[in-house]
């Protein structure tokens, strides 16, 4: 979070989103969990994208 204030992307959006992020955790929201798993869906999907050396 002080790496994105530092570069001005922090703003009060960016706060509520991870309040209300934090709040449904916490509440153990059905919906966060169903979120979480897209995430997780996506991030299987993309064939390793992050990866630098293209190898994954």
């Amino acid at each position: 979070m002080v790496v994105l204030d530092g570069a001005g992307l922090l703003d009060h959006k960016f706060v509520a989103a991870i309040d209300t992020f934090d709040r449904l955790l916490n509440e153990g929201d059905v919906r966060l969990g169903r979120a979480l798993k897209a995430l997780q869906a996506v991030d299987r999907t993309d064939g390793g994208a992050d990866d630098e050396d293209g190898e994954g």
